[in-house]
């Protein structure tokens, strides 16, 4: 394999925490370069003990892709040692917290190419959180739909740690031409009386027929830079082709 110089990537946010036994999202971005416009593929790799996480793509002609990262109930990061490079260029060592290595590949004239955040890259510090304030959950691992319809797909909240508030959920990954409908001017949000809400997913009838993970989130609103999330685990949306008028009358 070689090197990419044109499909470099991120992620943010650059550090952050993973409740034990909870999940997040981990947004990843592609530095595209010299015209390049293909599609990457993602990973998170050599994660501690107790981290997992979710390859992802970055499609073609798009800039973005969401993972999901999550940590064991009994995760810990007690031997783990972080090295950071400081603005002196002097390699620190924080011990209790873990660095996060980020892979992209891409196929450029017929050739596998990776890049790997580097040290000078703006690459990530993660610590371990106590238990989740708030468990997302759906109803279903896989919805399918043709292009042209809709879809709904039930989020449930599970709050925890005397937590009570209401909880606003955003779904990510959507393809290009996917959206969620009536979302209200507050978003798609499970009030404070709720443990559940169900999300309308619209598909553009142009979009072509696709297999792509989303992933629900829903946040509890706090005045910290530090977020507090919970991440479903990803729901595999199957786009069918549009129906053609004579199988509609059928």
């Amino acid at each position: 394999m070689s090197v990419c110089e044109t499909c470099g990537v991120t992620f943010d946010p650059k550090s952050f925490n993973v409740p034990r036994g909870g999940r997040v999202s981990v947004t990843i971005t592609a530095d595209r370069r010299d015209g390049f416009d293909g599609p990457i593929d993602v990973e998170l790799r050599d994660l501690p003990p107790g981290l997992t996480a979710t390859p992802g793509r970055i499609p073609a002609g798009a800039d973005t892709t969401v993972l999901m990262l999550a940590a064991a109930d009994d995760a810990s990061f007690e031997r783990q040692t972080a090295s950071q490079r400081s603005m002196f260029s002097k390699e620190l060592r924080v011990a209790g917290v873990a660095s996060l290595k980020l892979v992209g590949r891409a196929a450029i004239d017929g050739i596998t190419v990776t890049h790997e955040a580097e040290m000078t890259d703006p690459i990530g510090v993660i610590a371990l959180a106590p238990a989740p304030d708030l468990v997302i959950t759906t109803t279903a691992q896989q919805i399918e739909v043709s292009a042209g319809q809709e879809v709904t797909l039930t989020v449930n909240v599970e709050r925890h740690n005397g937590f009570t508030g209401r909880v606003p959920i955003s779904v990510m990954n959507l393809p290009h031409g996917v959206r969620v409908n009536d979302i209200g001017l507050n978003g798609v949000m499970i009030t404070e009386q709720e443990t559940t809400r169900t999300v309308h997913i619209v598909v553009e009838p142009w979009v072509q027929a696709q297999s792509q993970p989303i992933l629900v989130v829903g946040r509890v609103e706090v005045n910290s830079p530090l977020r507090d999330e919970s991440a479903a685990l990803p729901v595999q949306l199957v786009i069918r082709k549009a129906a053609t008028t004579a199988s509609r009358g059928r």
